[in-house]
């Protein structure tokens, strides 16, 4: 009978072990649904997704597919069968003590959790994590993290890593180590910089590091990544060489379909934007300098592009060469008057002012939505607005979001 129960237990652990996570596809990115404009948790579409998983389809079935521990303390008591581990918002766990035991976990969240040591928000990962050999997903978001050890390499089955919302100054070159990662999200830290071995992450999908304002050109550090679907960057100066040289090489990029260039003092585009070719989003807010007519002659070579967001960039009218964006599908050029304490802008009102489109509009016969969202417009001005575009399902305006209601129904 101890044999058969000791086959029984290798076979079931043998099963767990066996379980892979197949980020295969970021489709969800580029549908319209998850599309984002505030920042890459509010969606313009679906109102506000709290899921720390980004609405990655795959992960979600993974973290899914077995039960998840919630409890430090019992998980290490039966380390064999806790491959799930989500510690999120949890206090006094005396930094995660004893969590190197846990050797079959495959996902960890260690977001927003407070420590009996510091009293405050984690500063640095539990050294333990870096033990978990199996791990493949790391989330440890909205935390005080100043530093990534050079021990991330022992991570080597790591597909995805989200530390968005922490205090990091710096990426140690060891993340390039990481040839499984397919979705790294470094997103609202403090980076300027990235290591040059950064070039090695050949296999990753979604790469977002918005909020971080990058000093210098970054061309080197992602021209290897052929297999980048989703980019989020932002520059912190206005040398339009560095800006430049960055969008050369991302345009070179086989398989980006979403790119975010926020607050990033763009004023013009660079030719080498027509060289994308399979470039479905494109957000362009809080650009307040942008020159949209060279920006509408320069977007309207990239057949593939659906959807364009301008919002809140201070935009008062739009020139006639919008006429020439005659593939898009989908224009945001407003913004949520009520939000805007929640949002990053260089001084001033961001807000965009249209309340009325040139004539050449009518040449949009793709468009299908155009989101106004201004407050500044009279019924005389809608009904014209409506007649231009008699088959776009046209948003004047929006109503502001209950954030606890929102909440609470994800909850």
């Amino acid at each position: 009978m101890n044999r058969l129960l000791l086959i029984l237990f290798l076979f079931t652990f043998g099963a767990i072990k066996a379980q892979v996570l197949k980020l295969d596809s970021l489709d969800s990115f580029v549908a319209s649904k998850y599309y984002t404009s505030l920042d890459d948790n509010v969606s313009l579409l679906s109102g506000f997704n709290v899921n720390d998983l980004n609405g990655i389809r795959e992960i979600v079935h993974f973290v899914k597919s077995d039960s998840i521990c919630s409890n430090l303390n019992k998980a290490i008591e039966q380390p064999q069968t806790c491959t799930r581990l989500d510690l999120k918002g949890q206090t006094h766990l005396k930094y995660c003590k004893g969590i190197d035991v846990l050797k079959n976990l495959e996902y960890l969240n260690i977001s927003a959790v407070f420590t009996a040591k510091w009293g405050n928000y984690i500063r640095e990962i539990p050294h333990g994590v870096y033990e978990l050999n199996d791990l493949k997903i790391l989330i440890a978001d909205r935390s005080n993290l100043k530093l990534i050890s050079h021990e991330i390499e022992n991570l080597q089955d790591l597909e995805y890593l989200s530390l968005k919302n922490g205090r990091l100054t710096e990426v140690p070159k060891e993340i390039g180590d990481l040839k499984k990662l397919v979705a790294l999200d470094l997103s609202f830290n403090q980076i300027t910089l990235l290591p040059d071995n950064f070039r090695n992450l050949n296999n990753l999908k979604y790469l977002n590091l918005a909020g971080n304002s990058f000093i210098n050109s970054i061309d080197k550090e992602l021209k290897n990544l052929s297999n980048l679907e989703f980019l989020s960057i932002e520059f912190a100066n206005e040398n339009e060489d560095d800006f430049e040289s960055t969008i050369n090489a991302i345009s070179k990029l086989p398989n980006l379909k979403v790119l975010h260039l926020r607050n990033s003092y763009v004023k013009t585009l660079p030719d080498s934007f027509k060289d994308f070719k399979n470039l479905k989003q494109l957000s362009l807010r809080g650009n307040f300098d942008l020159n949209l007519s060279q920006t509408f002659e320069v977007l309207s070579n990239i057949d593939s592009l659906e959807i364009l967001d301008l919002s809140f960039s201070r935009i008062e009218s739009l020139p006639d060469d919008i006429g020439k964006m005659t593939n898009l599908k989908t224009l945001y050029i407003g913004n949520f008057e009520w939000c805007c304490p929640m949002i990053h802008f260089h001084g001033g009102s961001p807000n965009n002012r249209v309340t009325k489109l040139p004539s050449s509009a009518k040449s949009l016969k793709s468009l299908q939505n155009l989101y106004l969202w201004t407050w500044d417009i009279t019924d005389k001005e809608k009904k014209a607005i409506t007649k231009l575009l008699p088959n776009t399902k046209i948003e004047f305006e929006t109503k502001q979001i209950d954030l606890d209601e929102e909440f609470k129904e994800k909850e």
